[in-house]
């Protein structure tokens, strides 16, 4: 009977098969092999045969992949995932990935996800997570030759996690790495918090965390935090990284702009403050949608300073909505926040979340009309 995990040993490749992209490994009697390859329009599935290798109608040209090589004997099967760089030249660069853990608390958990790169992201979810969610980003970051280093909270906003945590547990995995920090909102918060602890490189899109005091008193509806909970010391209290912190956020985001005003400005020097007008608390969304996010990201993670395109998205045609409700100027709002309805890419969460605020607006307009 083959060991199955024998076959972490062996060689794993992706050519060009007349143009388009071939998998390929190694051949052993006994085994049957599948192969799934994911690409930037979804994924490509072969089952089992006794073919050590099949070549999928993908174009083999410049792209990140994911390829998934799984071996099967009797009922017994493994799986092994690849992550595949073609650049323009045609070179491929494969990535194996290893994940394992760090450390798990109650309060928190710390994955490595290693494809064996020198630059290594530090991620951190949203509010209202727990430790058994996917990380934010991962895929993508896995995809494009990252490490990923995963803090995971348990519905705490990071409490349990101490700055002196990430030093003692993070620090030792990442210390000859390039290092990123990288979420948002409460993740982008987080990515600012600990950064001094790994002196790394920051991405925080729309930072804040709705437990610290200073928002727990100025909340205009009761908040669920209490200020006596608030475990985490001051920016000013840490270390602080000596490399830049770059920040994506929308100054018309009271809530944000009062974060950053109150709390951040005064406590780092290296900041690069990036506004986008009207995208929201979603900004990352907004990037995303306007196909910046991942040429951002490109470009910091190699030393240059990101190109910004302020173009508009379905996003800011709903914060301009939202202004104007504001305002009062509710037939403008409804114009505004149906040209963003119209966007028929949206997913459907969004879709009905700008449904709602709709609905608000039209019952305004009638009800100043009576």
């Amino acid at each position: 009977m083959i060991n199955l995990d024998d076959t972490k040993e062996f060689k794993r490749k992706v050519i060009n098969s007349n143009g388009f992209i071939s998998l390929e490994t190694e051949f052993e009697e006994g085994l049957e092999y599948a192969f799934y390859l994911t690409h930037s329009k979804g994924t490509e599935k072969k089952g089992y045969t006794n073919q050590a290798s099949t070549c999928f109608a993908i174009p083999f040209k410049e792209g990140s992949f994911k390829a998934i090589f799984y071996y099967k004997t009797g009922k017994n099967k493994i799986a092994h995932k690849v992550y595949v760089n073609i650049d323009s030249s045609g070179a491929v660069e494969l990535s194996e990935l290893v994940v394992s853990n760090i450390v798990e608390k109650n309060g928190y958990k710390i994955d490595l996800y290693d494809v064996g790169a020198s630059k290594t992201f530090i991620v951190f979810n949203g509010a209202g997570t727990l430790k058994t969610e996917t990380p934010f980003a991962l895929n993508y970051l896995n995809k494009n030759g990252f490490n990923v280093v995963a803090c995971l909270q348990n519905d705490n906003q990071y409490q349990e996690l101490s700055f002196e945590d990430v030093e003692h547990y993070v620090l030792p995995v990442v210390r000859d790495h390039e290092v990123f920090l990288y979420g948002s909102s409460l993740g982008g918060y987080c990515a600012i918090y600990y950064a001094g602890a790994v002196n790394g490189t920051v991405i925080a899109s729309a930072p804040r965390n709705s437990a610290h005091p200073i928002l727990v008193e100025t909340s205009e509806t009761q908040s669920k935090f209490s200020k006596t909970d608030f475990k985490h010391l001051g920016f000013d209290q840490n270390k602080k990284t000596d490399k830049n912190i770059y920040i994506f956020y929308d100054p018309y985001v009271k809530e944000d702009s009062y974060f950053i005003d109150r709390l951040i400005k005064k406590s780092f020097e290296n900041l690069n403050l990036i506004n986008f007008d009207y995208a929201g608390h979603e900004v990352l969304y907004h990037l995303n949608h306007t196909k910046q996010l991942s040429k951002i990201i490109k470009s910091i993670s190699t030393g240059s300073i990101p190109y910004i395109d302020k173009i508009e998205s379905s996003y800011t045609h709903m914060g301009r909505a939202r202004q104007a409700y504001a305002l009062k100027d509710y037939k403008r709002a409804i114009s505004l926040s149906e040209t963003a309805l119209a966007d028929k890419s949206l997913k459907p969460v969004t879709r009905e979340k700008f449904l709602r605020f709709n609905k608000t607006v039209l019952a305004a307009l009638h009800k100043s009309l009576i």
